[in-house]
């Protein structure tokens, strides 16, 4: 419990701390403390010395300016002063017991010493007699507002005799009025730090590609006049805080290690507060490198792709071909994109680093597939060729469009060659052509004719003529000739031979033709002599199961032996 006056209410010179209202009432007025030490020295004089002097300080710590000054009267309540109520005689009589009575707000004491006195048979009419009192407040009160109130009671005359709202009933109020301000404040020493806290708006990489990036500094106290200063490797700056926020930026590529203080106006320092800034404002390295050649006859071809990033690193690398994008995977660096089926590719591929800066590079890979056209004139593979007019077909290569539409690689080399038989003659002539692309792809091909004689033939020889209107004997011998030359060159090696089959009978006249001396010739096959194939048909008897007789015309079949129809000549027997 605290004494709210140590003695009695004292008046030291203009240095009381406690004034008593009019006729009784001791103003306590509105009183907050912080805590009990400041209570205890706003409410003891002895222990405030450095409240002015000339000032009057109520009960609850405001300076009061003292209005006037405390006067006797012929009250009940004559005065009080000194720590005394002096009680006049005027309302009551000798020997009369009387009782002064205190009424308090809660968490107050007023200790009085007597409360009951009885007023001497002796007393004079304006006598006086005093009671002492102490006023006290509950430790534990921080706040309090409210009056004091001296109640006298006179016990036999019953007149009572009371303060009520700082007035005497049906009494002029005598005593002392104040007027009063608030007291100085009371300073207490502040030993607490303020708070500092950093928030930087980070991506979800953690790094940033752009320069500066603000750090979001926010301090508070519980007092004005706090600032801020960061520290960036070198760099210290105060921060410029307005209602405790400001921002300090982090500049320049690299990871930012900021440190920031909170500083209060009696120098009180926070705990630091740290926020890490990166920043990678350069690009990624990438190269792509398609294989060392003009032209691929082969699919997929491998491109290879390189890709770095010194700060950040990367996040990825993609490959664009036409409407084909696909991720590239990298192992220490390096990985490959397929440039898949024929046609020209053009590969574009993009790296991207963790902060989001990207770079490009490409390369073209060309890929044919497919062969020259060797566009060969004349006849086709296994067909038959006149031996006095064979010639070379012609070949015109050429590279056909790639499946993109664009240009095939065009042909580099191409050849081609032709074999005829090594004598005049029947066999095998050969021709072979050969185109090769810019890419490899390579086209061959062979064509093998069959020599025929052709040209070489010209049609039987006389006595037989070609018309068919030969007549001969039966029983005679018909030479069959015939020859075989290319530009008058004999060809001496040919197989000819002969075979007859009825034809029917002879109608109209015919041309008879004259007999042959020569021996018949045995077998069926002609004989070369001095330039001719030679055959002497003997009519004589069957031959090849054809037995000849007159008015019938018979067809004379020479096979060339190159593979041909024979060749057929009529003739016909008139006797």
């Amino acid at each position: 419990m605290t004494t709210l006056f140590s003695r009695p209410i004292e008046r030291r010179g203009r240095r009381g701390i406690a004034a008593l209202g009019a006729a009784g009432v001791l103003v306590l007025g509105t009183a907050t403390w912080a805590s009990a030490e400041d209570k205890a020295q706003q409410l003891d004089a002895d222990v405030a010395p450095s409240m002015p002097n000339d000032v009057v300080y109520s009960a609850d710590g405001r300076a009061c300016t003292t209005l006037g000054t405390a006067v006797s009267g012929s009250l009940g309540i004559k005065n009080i002063s000194d720590g005394q109520v002096q009680i006049s005689s005027l309302h009551f009589k000798p020997g009369e017991r009387i009782v002064l009575t205190p009424t308090a707000p809660a968490g107050v004491t007023v200790a009085l010493s007597p409360t009951t006195q009885t007023i001497p048979t002796n007393w004079a009419k304006n006598s006086t007699t005093t009671v002492g009192f102490t006023t006290t407040i509950d430790d534990d009160i921080t706040t309090l507002s409210g009056t004091v109130t001296l109640t006298l009671t006179g016990a036999e005359s019953g007149f009572v005799l009371q303060a009520e709202s700082g007035a005497v009933t049906s009494r002029p109020s005598y005593g002392v009025s104040v007027d009063c301000v608030p007291a100085p404040p009371v300073e207490t020493k502040d030993t607490t730090p303020p708070t500092i806290d950093l928030s930087v708006d980070t991506p979800a990489s953690g790094w940033f590609r752009t320069s500066p990036v603000p750090v979001t500094v926010t301090a508070s106290d519980d007092r004005p006049g706090v600032t801020a200063s960061c520290t960036d490797g070198a760099t210290t700056e105060s921060v410029a805080l307005t209602g405790g926020v400001g921002t300090f930026d982090a500049t320049g590529e690299g990871i930012h290690d900021v440190t920031c203080t909170a500083t209060d106006a009696v120098g009180n320092t926070s705990a630091a507060a740290t926020a890490q800034v990166k920043i990678d404002l350069t690009q990624p390295e990438i190269t792509v490198q398609a294989p060392d050649a003009e032209w691929f006859k082969d699919s997929p071809v491998e491109v290879t792709v390189t890709a770095s990033d010194a700060l950040s690193g990367l996040a990825g690398v993609t490959c664009t071909d036409g409407a084909i994008t696909e991720s590239v995977v990298l192992t220490g660096g390096v990985g490959t994109f397929d440039a898949v089926g024929e046609g020209i590719h053009d590969v574009s591929c993009t790296a991207t680093d963790l902060a989001g800066n990207t770079n490009g590079s490409g390369d073209r890979a060309k890929i044919d597939l497919t062969a020259p056209d060797l566009n060969i004139s004349g006849a086709v593979d296994g067909a038959s060729i006149d031996i006095c007019t064979a010639q070379a077909p012609t070949f015109d290569p050429s590279d056909p469009l790639l499946k993109d539409g664009n240009e095939g690689s065009g042909v580099v080399d191409s050849s081609d060659s032709w074999t005829a038989p090594a004598t005049l003659g029947l066999g095998d002539f050969v021709y072979t052509a050969t185109a090769t692309d810019l890419a490899g792809n390579v086209k061959d091909e062979s064509r093998t004719y069959r020599g025929v004689y052709g040209s070489a033939y010209t049609g039987v020889l006389q006595p037989i003529n070609r018309d068919g209107s030969s007549l001969f004997k039966v029983g005679s011998t018909v030479p069959v000739k015939f020859t075989l030359a290319c530009g008058g060159v004999p060809i001496t090696n040919a197989k000819p031979t002969l075979s007859v089959v009825a034809a029917g009978s002879v109608s109209g006249t015919g041309v008879d033709e004259a007999v042959s001396t020569s021996a018949a010739t045995t077998g069926n096959a002609f004989r070369y002599s001095d330039g001719q194939y030679i055959f002497n048909l003997s009519t004589k008897a069957a031959y090849n199961n054809v037995t000849f007789a007159a008015n019938k015309k018979y067809d004379l079949l020479i096979n060339l032996g190159d593979g041909t129809a024979p060749k057929t000549v009529t003739i016909g027997f008139n006797k």
